[in-house]
């Protein structure tokens, strides 16, 4: 080390005489040799911390160079990032850089932006291929799917009323009824319970419901804001009703309805 630069080593003058080739049809220029300092572009810096560690770091000339060189030091130190990282993270050049006259200040995106994601995250959705045929989400058919992938239109589009007419009168045949206004709302699990709750019990039915899960709770919930005179019996979760039990309870209180899920 002298004056704080590294000296011309053998595979640094190897790769020099390189450069050397490539420039030599080139106007003046100066080629390193041995024992040479190299010129400043080439100059790295060199930190010697108190446990003993030594770090040589550097970076391309110009004015960016130190605010970059400073950026990798404090990373590395203070900030605790490991060394790929500290490089790897964003740069910022406050002045001009080459083929720019602007001295203003630049950030590269992930410094400019403290919200900007992850560019993997951005990639198309793909999931796996899978078979579900359970009570909860299923497998689509293909001729859905691609219904599905059709450009919008509004809902006041004589084509959007031509559609809704077309699937009313399939849901008729589905359904047998002549009802013109028979048509499927979507929702989940409990909002077909109580679509079913409401259409059977008036105000004053007396029902009967086992509760031996978190449904039986639900539908005497349901029940109770139809109105309905709601009777239970309790089993313990994890264990279900004999028939002999949902009979006798039965036949005790002499229910309108019966509810069991």
């Amino acid at each position: 080390m002298a004056n704080g630069g590294i000296t011309v080593t053998q595979s640094l003058a190897a790769a020099s005489r390189k450069v050397e080739v490539e420039l030599a049809e080139q106007a003046e220029y100066r080629a390193l040799a041995l024992g040479y300092k190299p010129f400043h572009t080439l100059n790295p810096a060199l930190a010697v911390l108190n446990d003993g560690r030594r770090i040589s770091y550097g970076t391309m000339g110009g004015e960016g160079q130190p605010q970059t060189q400073a950026a990798l030091l404090t990373r590395y130190l203070y900030d605790g990032l490991a060394l790929d990282e500290s490089i790897s993270r964003g740069r910022w050049l406050l002045g001009r850089t080459w083929g720019d006259n602007h001295h203003d200040l630049k950030m590269e995106q992930d410094l400019a932006d403290p919200y900007s994601v992850n560019p993997s995250l951005l990639r198309p959705f793909a999931p796996p291929p899978r078979l579900l045929m359970g009570p909860g989400p299923i497998t689509v058919d293909p001729r859905v799917l691609r219904a599905m992938s059709a450009q919008l239109i509004g809902q006041y589009d004589p084509a959007m009323t031509q559609c809704m007419n077309d699937t009313m009168a399939l849901y008729r045949g589905v359904f047998k009824t002549n009802n013109q206004w028979t048509l499927l709302i979507d929702g989940t699990a409990r909002a077909g319970i109580e679509a079913v709750l409401i259409s059977l019990l008036e105000s004053g039915d007396k029902i009967l419901v086992p509760v031996f899960g978190r449904f039986g709770h639900l539908l005497c919930e349901i029940a109770e804001r139809c109105g309905a005179e709601v009777h239970k019996i309790h089993k313990d979760w994890g264990e279900v009703f004999t028939p002999d039990e949902i009979e006798a309870a039965i036949k005790k209180i002499q229910p309108n309805r019966l509810q069991l899920f």
